[in-house]
This record gives C-alpha cells, structure tokens and sequence, in this order.
C-alpha cells in the first residue's frame, strides 16, 4: 500500500486533503440522515446504502488524489470550491439587497463546523505553499510504476 500522503506535498495540502476528507465522511453521514429522517417516502438499497456510500467513495478518492499531489483532483475540487465560494458571498448580498422576501436558510451547528472546515479547507488548499507545491512538484494524473 502506498502512503497516504506524496512525500513532496506540504502541511498546507496534507491538512486540506484531512480537510476533505472530513468533508467527505459528513457528506456521507448527511445523507444517511437525510434517508433517517424520512426524506424519502420508501428508502430502498439505494437511498440506504448506494448513495452514501459512493457519495463517500468519491470523497475519499478526492481527498486521497489530494494528498497524493494528483493534479485534476486538486484543481477540479479548487475550481469547484472557489466557485461556490463565490455563491456563499454573492447569493447573500443579492438576497439582502433584494426587495422581495426570498426565504431564509437554517443551518444548525453541524451545518456551522461543515462550513468552517469548508472555509479552512480553501485557505489551505489556496495557501501559497499549496499553490507553489502543486504547480512545481504536481502531476495532472498518477505517477508511473517504474517512476
């Protein structure tokens, strides 16, 4: 079994990939709860075990490419995230700014610590240590064997 983390990659990418990986396991446990609390009228296989589970397979194969300093998995989750992260400014400005009463959004403190190791995951990831490690030591796909 290889290491979880490349050895070229920086605290900064090692704790975001943690960071990632966090989100993906709440991600996972989020859908559970979803299925839980009766969101579905008649869970099947699929709402109960498929879903949550390849919803956290694909988390953790995100956070391990990370880790691995695997090029589209760092860039691909970096667009992503900056993209949402510009809704999370943007939508709530709109939203204030607007005349009409479009409705509020709950979130509980769960939803809170999911945002806060969302947030922190960005900063590291976006951190110069990070960009400078992914830009010079990076690969967009897997190392070779004999490399």
């Amino acid at each position: 079994m290889s290491r979880v983390f490349d050895r070229d990659a920086p605290l900064t990418v090692r704790a975001g990939a943690i960071c990632v990986f966090l989100l993906a396991l709440a991600n996972g446990y989020s859908q559970l709860q979803a299925v839980w609390a009766g969101a579905s009228v008649d869970p099947g296989w699929y709402q109960w075990v498929m879903r949550p589970a390849l919803r956290l397979f694909v988390g953790v194969v995100w956070a391990w490419g990370i880790a691995q300093m695997i090029g589209v998995f760092y860039w691909s989750w970096l667009v992503i995230s900056v993209w949402m992260l510009a809704f999370t400014v943007i939508v709530p400005m709109i939203r204030f700014m607007d005349a009409t009463d479009i409705g509020a959004v709950a979130m509980g403190a769960p939803g809170i610590v999911v945002g806060l190791i969302w947030f922190v995951g960005i900063g590291l990831l976006l951190s110069p240590p990070s960009l400078r490690a992914y830009w010079r030591h990076g690969r967009m796909w897997r190392r070779s064997a004999a490399g």
